[in-house]
């Protein structure tokens, strides 16, 4: 399984001083940290990259990807509403697979509370076997091909 976690803030997980650190605001453009069990690539880039590409990057490589914001991504989603952070859906009811809150919602949408952690795995499990955890877009062509 991979996790993709968008930062739309930017982020820096190099620290000042660190060789790393120094490689990079020497002028290059990759740095990748690795070790016996880890590996780490720091890229610059001019604009950031769309979520396609960097899921491209892990294709045959894993069972699972999940990716968390990129809240305008075509990809199916299931919306987390905490209602002391916003109370508000993010998304229009069509474009959501489920909501996980601390409140329900007057949807037909499959809903769960935080703690129901078994019934979200197995929402999840079950949506890969129906195949619907695909773009929204090729959902729509397939459709389209269906009699």
């Amino acid at each position: 399984m991979a996790v993709i976690k968008h930062a739309p803030h930017g982020f820096n997980i190099d620290r000042k001083g660190k060789d790393s650190w120094r490689f990079t605001h020497a002028g290059a453009d990759i740095v990748v940290l690795s070790s016996k069990d880890s590996l780490c690539m720091i890229q610059q880039v001019v604009e950031e990259p769309p979520l396609e590409d960097i899921i491209s990057m892990f294709e045959g490589k894993v069972d699972m990807i999940v990716v968390e914001g990129y809240k305008r991504s075509a990809w199916p989603t299931i919306e987390v509403v905490r209602t002391s952070v916003n109370p508000r859906l993010i998304h229009s009811p069509e474009e959501i697979l489920a909501i996980v809150s601390d409140q329900q919602f007057p949807l037909n949408i499959p809903q769960f509370y935080f703690e129901e952690t078994r019934l979200i795995a197995n929402f999840i499990i079950e949506q890969i076997a129906k195949g619907t955890l695909i773009r929204r877009e090729e959902k729509i062509a397939a459709d389209k091909l269906q009699p």
